[in-house]
Formats: C-alpha cells, structure tokens, sequence
C-alpha cells in the first residue's frame, strides 16, 4: 500500500504541474520569431579565416535573398559579432564553448572523443561555459537565444562499422556500477533480475550492443541520464545569468538505442533536433521521427537538416528535397524554425582548406566560392513564402485528435504489434492531427489535453520502483480516456508481471471507468487502415483530400482564421481534389499552379511541392 500510495501522489503531481504551450519563439522585445535559420560556417577557403569586407558584404546578401533571419552557429559568438548579425536584421543563436575535458573511451581503450559528462570537470565547465556566454550576450537586442551544444553521442563505430557504445572509461564505469548498487543493494538481486552471475558489482561490465539484458537497460538509463545532468547543468547556468533567454541543445536524431539521442528526456525551454532525411531517404520515416521529438507543449527547432550534393548530383532533385524538408516542418505547429546544414561548402572534411572538393565538404546552399546551388534557391522560395504567410506561422496551433505511443521499449525488448510508424504514417496521409507519446515519461499522458490513445507498446517500461507506465494508463482510461491496444502480445514488463485485471487481456471493447478500453491482435497491412478509421469514426470538420500522389495535409488555425497545409512528398507535380465542409478557399503561399472550382469540390492543379490555403468562414 504505501508504494501504491507513493505512485499516485506522482501521478496527482504530474497532473497539477503547469504545462507549457508551445508557442513561437520570442525575441528580447517580445516579438515571435519563425526561424528561417541557416547554419553559420563564415569562413571562406580563399580568404582564411578573417575574411574581406567585399566578402562579408557578400554573404550579407546572400542571406537576404534566402530570407533567412536568423544565423546557428557551432560555436560561441561575441557581443561584436551578434550586433554585426542583427545590424543586417538577422538574430543569432550562438552555441556554448567547451574547454579541454576528460574524454572517455570505447571498450577497446581507444578514445571515443565525448567528454566524461558525469566528472567534476565536465559539469563545471558546461556550467562556466554557459555563464560567460551570457553574461557576456545578454543585452544585445539579436541574441535569440543560447544552444547548449552539438551531437554528443555514447555510440561509434568500429573497424567492422559496427555501433559500439563508448562510456568505459574507468570513471564512468565506477560511477554506474555505484548506481547498480545504490538501486540493487545487493548483487544477488542484479543477477536475479538480469539473469547474469556476477560476483560483485565491480565485476559488472556493460553490454556493448544492444541485447535483452537487464544490464544494459539499466546502462542505457544510466547513460541517458548522466549527459541530461551535464546539459541541465549548462541550461541552469545560462538561465542564472540571462533569465528568461530560450535554451536548445541540437540532439542528434538517429539512432534510437543510442541513449543520448531520440530518447534523452528534454532539456533547456526549445527542443532541438538535427534530423536528416538521408538517414531513412523516405519522407515517412523522416515525418515519424520529428513526431517523436514533440510531447505536450515542447517547442521544437529543427537545428540541422540538409542534402550534400556530391551524394545528389541532380540539381533538380536536391533542390526539391529541400523544399519538402522545410515544408514538413512548417506542418507540425510545435516546429518553430529550421536551420538547414549549411551557408557554403567550407567544412573542411577534406583535411586541406584550400582544397574544396572532398565528398563530405558538399553540404553548403553555395560552394566555397559562393556560387548558389539549386538548393540555395530552394531555401529562398520557401523561406519566402514562409515571410509571407507572416504570423499564420508563430500562432498556428492544430489540437491533437489522437495520441499514439511510440513504443519506447517494442525497438529492442518485442516488437509485437503494428508500429506506431505505420499508423503515424497513415494519419499523416489523412490529415489527421496527432502527437506522439512516450510511456518513458507517463507524465505527458497524463498532460495532454487528448483523451484518444492509439497504443502499441507490448513491453511497458516499468521499472524496480513501480510502474509507472501502468499506473498512467490505468488512470488515463479510468477518468474518461478511450484507448485503442492494437497488439498481439499485451502487458509485457520488463522487471515483474503487471498487476493486469484478467479482464483486461481479452480482446474486445469494454468500459473501465469513465473511459474504455478496446484490444486488439493480429492487425496488419490494409486491416489496420481499415481499424484506424472505424475507431476515429466520422471527422465531419475535416478537409477530404483526394489525389493520386503522396501528399500530407494538417488543419491548422491561427487564431479566428483556419488554414490548410498540403506538402506533396512525392517525386513529382500533382493534382489534388478537395472537399471543403463550407466556405470558399484562398490560396496564400507556396508553388501549386493554381486553384479552381468544379462542382462542390475544389481543384489544386500542379502540386508542386506545397500549398497553404485559407478556408473561409
């Protein structure tokens, strides 16, 4: 009883905790800002690194004619600088400095380049890095806000490249077998669990990949939680000496068993993510993982994105890559800027600066030589429609219908049902407004103003101190929530069996509470399509969107005015057929060749890649 007391105490607390809104950025003037960001490499090859005034002239330019507003650079940024930027009408979102660390190390002893983020050293010095940034930044009038750093990572790989995890360094692994005995008390109740046989717990010794055991959940929990206390200790810094500033930190979004990237729980006031299309080369995958970034309230800045044009040869083809990758972003209200990777090819990977022509060294929007790419010209076609669409874009809002579960623990424990990829797919294709949740934060269940949960998850992460999870879903369901299970091995646990009621685990539908419950098995392929919109039923203040291509749309209002925003993830033009509830639509911003009537529907002829539509009262 007193446990059971304890999780409801948390679970009262989680629903009492203020939750944030996601809203636009806002500048020292209290101005919202959409981010047409850019990544910042403001060198030049020919020039080194202090650069003519022709050249810096140049570049100003070139940043106009993208409509870019704002720079993102890898590294600190002086107050000089900062007001050159903004003398140019561009803010600046300068990243903290890091100072000579301890490094840790792969399994094999060889460096593995991060910084040991649980040492006195490290914590000091992220704190003292984000508190002379500020101090020194704090009252120029460009400065949006501060980035707390840039990809770490607790992943490599080796000579056979293959993902191996770093952290063994002799610290860290003192530091999490310390925290094995803090949470086990006794070895004895590590094997038990683990299924392992160790004498004691300095015998402990990480899985290096990814495997069922228990061990290396509690190293990735470890882990995840090590480098959030490292970046909590530069946001607290920052947010001491400039308070009120928005906080990022560009998370690496890749690979989900790497616990410092998809799933590191939130740090700072702005979520960022450099998140890449090349990792999946599918628009869905791409849409799905953004998804996951965003829980109640978090405003999100896509702080990398972009194409290397020596891997897309074919103008044409990046350029439209491009366009479809900053429309997608405009598609997810919670998204409030991009920040596309990067100004010009000058990064250097080549290892020679004067030499320009390496593989790696094709990112830029312009060559070295500042030459504009089809990319380039991209950026500022949506970039200008983006201006035009004005505060449409810093006050759009669009309600979740739905909440689907993103299987926190299904992608290395089962996998045993849909996933949560397909059906967010699907809703995407649909128009349907929905937000992804993790149960390895039950709280944002509990926040959300949604009371429609698709979920998916057969293993829910509960954990040695209870479940957690569990006692969300429960009270989700009991006080109104109406819950879709689709999944063919229900209530998995990771540590104990669930306290399940047996009616729970029969398939059907069934009241529980306020709220029901409906499980389901074996739903697969065109079947699942088929049970999603029975179970979402009829969405009579819905567009109908008819169109022989791929095109993702999302309803979206901004204040008493309602809009529509279509984004044709296809390869090619195409014609859309709309069905409008009421009202007469005006076409405000992107590339479609135009807009007609024809009988009670409404034609967008040449899609090209977006259109964003007022609809009228």
């Amino acid at each position: 009883m007193p446990h059971r007391l304890l999780v409801h105490c948390a679970l009262l607390v989680a629903l009492l905790a203020p939750v944030i809104s996601a809203q636009a950025l806002t500048d020292r003037a209290g101005r919202a800002v959409y981010v047409r960001g850019m990544g910042w490499s403001p060198w030049h090859a020919t020039q080194g690194w202090g650069r003519s005034p022709e050249v810096v002239a140049q570049d100003w330019e070139l940043l106009r004619g993208m409509h870019v507003n704002t720079l993102r650079p890898w590294g600190p940024m002086t107050p000089a600088g900062v007001a050159a930027a903004w003398a140019e009408g561009l803010y600046s979102l300068p990243q903290l400095g890091r100072g000579k660390l301890p490094t840790t190390q792969y399994r094999n002893g060889s460096a593995a380049g991060m910084p040991v983020f649980g040492s006195p050293e490290a914590l000091a010095d992220i704190a003292a890095q984000g508190t002379q940034l500020a101090t020194a930044l704090r009252a120029e009038p460009g400065l949006l806000g501060y980035n707390l750093g840039n990809e770490y990572t607790c992943t490599g790989q080796d000579s056979a490249q293959q993902y191996v995890y770093n952290g063994f360094d002799p610290a860290t692994l003192a530091a999490f077998r310390a925290h094995l005995a803090q949470r086990y008390g006794e070895v004895a109740r590590l094997n038990t669990a683990a299924g392992t046989t160790f004498g004691s717990f300095a015998e402990v010794v990480p899985p290096t990949g990814t495997n069922k055991s228990l061990v290396w959940w509690e190293w990735w929990q470890f882990r995840r939680a090590e480098v959030a206390r490292f970046l909590q200790a530069g946001a607290a810094a920052v947010a001491a000496a400039d308070p009120g500033r928005p906080i990022t930190y560009a998370r690496l979004c890749g690979n989900r068993w790497d616990p410092i990237t998809e799933d590191l729980d939130p740090v700072g006031t702005v979520q960022g993510d450099n998140l890449y299309w090349m990792w999946d080369k599918a628009w869905a995958p791409f849409a799905v993982r953004l998804a996951r970034v965003i829980g109640p309230g978090r405003p999100v800045l896509i702080t990398e994105s972009g194409f290397n044009t020596h891997d897309l040869p074919d103008p044409e083809r990046a350029a439209r890559l491009m366009r479809q990758m900053l429309w997608l972003a405009v598609l997810h209200p919670e998204v409030v800027g991009t920040c596309p990777f990067v100004f010009s090819d000058e990064w250097w990977v080549g290892g020679d600066p004067k030499v320009q022509d390496a593989a790696g060294d094709h990112w830029g929007v312009l060559t070295a030589d500042r030459q504009p790419k089809s990319t380039y010209h991209a950026v500022a076609a949506v970039y200008g429609a983006c201006q035009q669409l004005g505060d449409l874009l810093t006050t759009r809002q669009s309600p979740p219908e739905v909440l689907v579960s993103d299987q926190a623990v299904d992608w290395w424990r089962s996998g045993a049902g849909p996933p949560h990829a397909a059906v967010a797919a699907h809703f995407l294709r649909q128009g349907v407004s929905f937000r992804l949740v993790s149960l390895l934060r039950p709280q944002e269940l509990l926040q959300s103003a949604c009371r429609r949960l698709i979920l998916t998850d057969a293993t829910l992460p509960d954990d040695l101190a209870g479940h957690a999870a569990w006692d969300a879903l429960r009270a989700f369901v009991e006080r109104g929530g109406e819950v879709l299970y689709l999944c063919d091995q229900p209530w998995q646990s990771l540590y104990r069996p669930l306290d399940i009621p047996p009616e729970w685990r029969q398939p059907g539908r069934r009241a529980v509470g306020a709220g029901t419950l409906e499980l389901r098995s074996g739903v697969t392929g065109e079947q699942l399509l088929a049970v999603l919109g029975d179970w979402l039923g009829a969405r009579p203040a819905a567009p109908r969107v008819a169109t022989a291509g791929e095109v993702y749309h999302r309803l979206l209002r901004s204040g008493e005015r309602t809009w529509l925003l279509l984004v044709n993830v296809g390869d090619a033009a195409t014609t859309v057929r709309l069905g409008l509830p009421q009202g007469t639509p005006r076409l405000l911003a992107g590339d479609a060749a135009g807009l007609r009537q024809d009988g009670a529907d409404w034609v967008i002829d040449g899609l090209t890649t977006a259109a964003a539509l007022e609809l009228g009262r």
